[in-house]
């Protein structure tokens, strides 16, 4: 999730069996794995627009950029899975209203879906210098986490506790957002449970953290994007690029060399930036 949250299939649960009392330590067994490889992630299936879990839903009518602009802001953090996962697209909607500085980077090694862990591929954004209407606004609120020691770092390096997080967190996006742009993270992200489950997205990741999102915003509203696209390759980019074989560096090169179809998930990337494109003319 941003990313201890990722998207999979839903388990039926278990038929009991009260039959033979052999069973019993199988059936305790398979508890401790659902625990273990389902709980952080976490299944959306619903396309409907009612929700900005992984899709593009408006959030708002106001509009918290100004001077008929356009803001787009990118939260995430150093080791998202899906902050990489999002970063090619970003990259190449946003290379049409300005000049990116980005470095390649991995995400830490994540579980990406129920039966496969791996490190995604991606970018760093460092600035940006707009030629248009259009603004990103980077936001890095943590670097990475260490689940072996119960510990992550900020972006400048700093440890913390893994308890720390959630509050960390809160406090830099209040001192780097508009105060009712906040509020609507608040309340995707931290007040009200997921759909079909039982708290909200940040509390279900290991540890607890804010999910990355894209939010973009202007004359004609706001647009929220938490985790990464559904709608792209059914929501399985995150895996495809891991387990693509190529660098975060051969990934951009191909990219600035105008040269995606080198690459063989290079009509994902595509539509994953064609998607954000739509939402920043729609937004304008």
């Amino acid at each position: 999730m941003g990313s201890k949250v990722t998207k999979n299939n839903k388990r039926k649960k278990k038929q009991q069996s009260d039959s033979k009392l052999i069973y019993i330590p199988f059936i305790v067994l398979a508890v401790i794995l659902v625990a273990i490889f389902v709980v952080p992630a976490i299944t959306h299936n619903s396309q409907a627009a009612s929700d900005p879990f992984f899709q593009f839903y408006k959030v708002s009518s106001q509009d918290f950029a100004s001077g008929n602009n356009v803001n787009v802001y990118f939260i995430s953090w150093y080791g998202c899975p899906l902050g990489a996962t999002n970063s090619w697209g970003l990259y190449i909607a946003l290379s049409h209203y300005g000049v990116l500085n980005a470095s390649p980077n991995y995400s830490d090694v994540e579980q990406l879906s129920s039966s496969y862990s791996g490190r995604v591929p991606g970018l760093i954004f460092n600035g940006f210098t707009p030629n248009s209407n259009v603004n990103f606004i980077p936001i890095y609120i943590l670097g990475r986490i260490y689940t072996s020691n119960g510990t992550a770092s900020l972006p400048n390096g700093t440890f913390i506790s893994t308890n720390n997080i959630i509050p960390v967190e809160e406090a830099e996006l209040q001192s780097e957002l508009p105060s009712g742009l906040y509020n609507i993270i608040y309340q995707y992200e931290l007040s009200e449970n997921m759909p079909n489950q039982d708290a909200p997205i940040a509390y279900l990741g290991n540890p607890n953290h804010i999910t990355t999102m894209v939010i973009i915003s202007g004359p004609k509203g706001t647009w929220m994007l938490i985790g990464d696209l559904q709608s792209v390759d059914g929501g399985n980019l995150p895996v495809i690029l891991s387990q693509s074989g190529y660098t975060p560096t051969q990934i951009f090169q191909a990219i600035k060399s105008n040269d995606l179809s080198s690459l063989s998930m290079g009509s994902a990337i595509q539509d994953e930036a064609n998607e954000f494109s739509n939402i920043i003319s729609e937004a304008s």
